[in-house]
């Protein structure tokens, strides 16, 4: 049981994960409004906006003639450097939008 998130202690479609509830406060509902956090060192954000680490940099840096305001700052562990992957999926989207609408116009 540990190390498991609550719903997942009961069976998809078993309907008891969704009827959990403690002090009126439904576990389910909860686990809706927070997406999945998940991380992404330097590496893995490079692969998947197909951009060096050099230039990644650049795009979070606000005195580069490259900076994308819209670009995540990362977050630092330790020692190292993370991106959160939903904040990351938000810039690509937002950058796909602008493009349909430069090309739209």
């Amino acid at each position: 049981m540990e190390g498991q998130a609550l719903g997942d202690q009961f069976p998809p479609g078993s309907g008891k994960a969704d009827s959990l509830s403690t002090h009126g406060v439904s576990f389910a509902h909860a686990q809706e409004q927070k997406p999945q956090m998940f991380l992404l060192p330097i590496k893995q954000l490079s692969k998947k906006i197909s951009r060096s680490r050099a230039s990644i940099y650049e795009m979070i840096n606000p005195k580069s003639r490259y900076f994308q305001p819209l670009m995540p700052q990362p977050i630092r562990i330790g020692r190292r450097i993370f991106w959160v992957s939903h904040e990351v999926d938000a810039f690509i989207e937002a950058t796909m939008a602008a493009r349909r609408l430069s090309v739209n116009h």
